[in-house]
């Protein structure tokens, strides 16, 4: 679901580009370092726990990472600042927004009715 989603993100934004995916025998950290990475989305247990991504943060400060959990039903964009804000719904329009740094707090622009 979640590769769905991305690859909807991706296919409508011309100004996006999968810099890599990482295996799970790959380090984060590293995989982001080298590819030079602006955003990455990471799927865990704990998507609103901004200090899972401490160690990403030290290596590139101005890097956004939108976290979304196992069944793709919440997401959250983190950003150094320290901010975090939770994604109003996940889709691929939501997904885009975030990624380009377009999703605001209280946005209301994708709220289900």
């Amino acid at each position: 679901m979640l590769s769905g989603i991305v690859t909807a993100a991706i296919g409508q934004a011309p100004d996006i580009v999968v810099a890599g995916q990482v295996r799970e025998n790959e380090h984060l950290a590293t995989k982001v370092s080298l590819t030079g990475a602006d955003a990455v989305i990471v799927q865990t247990d704990r998507p609103d726990a901004p200090e899972s991504f401490m160690s990403l943060f030290r290596g590139c400060p101005a890097l956004r990472v939108v976290a979304i959990d196992g069944d793709c039903s919440r997401g959250f964009l983190h950003e150094l600042r320290p901010h975090s804000i939770r994604l109003p719904a996940l889709s691929a329009e939501v997904l885009q927004s975030a990624l380009q740094g377009q999703i605001t707090m209280g946005d209301q622009r994708y709220r289900s009715k």
